[in-house]
């Protein structure tokens, strides 16, 4: 589709806020950093901040 980004960056994003979750907020930067590397659109910055968030929050 047009303006499809995939899905790979969410794919890949759980040892991020696995590995920073005892600091939240460099949790969810780094998560959002992680899909940068590879999909540079911010909907997958945006999306793999949110995830990370709720990874985080679960470990909480």
């Amino acid at each position: 589709a047009n303006g499809a980004v995939g899905n790979g960056a969410l794919m890949r994003l759980a040892p991020v806020p696995l590995f920073f979750y005892r600091d939240p907020i460099q949790a969810v930067e780094f998560s959002g950093i992680s899909g940068i590397i590879t999909h540079d659109d911010q909907r997958v910055y945006d999306a793999c901040r949110y995830y990370g968030a709720l990874i985080v929050a679960a470990l909480r």
